[in-house]
């Protein structure tokens, strides 16, 4: 099973954000991401699905929201290892 791969650069376009967004998110380990060869780069599918977890209800919605998980938790749920940020 082949993976895209996206490096900081790449996120950062994809989103339009800076360099130094996708930094802070990776260093307060608010993004998934992986550490591969001492560079840091993130499963684009992963983000994606994560994404989609931010992503909030309309507001004429009835449904409840789903209850916020752990990065633990969201790790195992998309099938990454949960120690993935300390690889080296």
């Amino acid at each position: 099973m082949s993976y895209r791969m996206l490096s900081i650069d790449e996120l950062a376009s994809k989103f339009g954000w800076t360099r130094a967004r996708v930094y802070r998110l990776v260093r307060t380990a608010q993004i998934p991401h992986a550490k591969i060869g001492g560079r840091i780069c993130f499963r684009e599918s992963v983000i994606d699905e994560w994404i989609k977890s931010l992503e909030q209800q309309p507001s004429g919605d009835t449904k409840r929201a789903a209850p916020s998980l752990t990065h633990e938790e969201e790790c195992r749920r998309l099938g990454i290892p949960t120690n993935h940020m300390f690889a080296g």
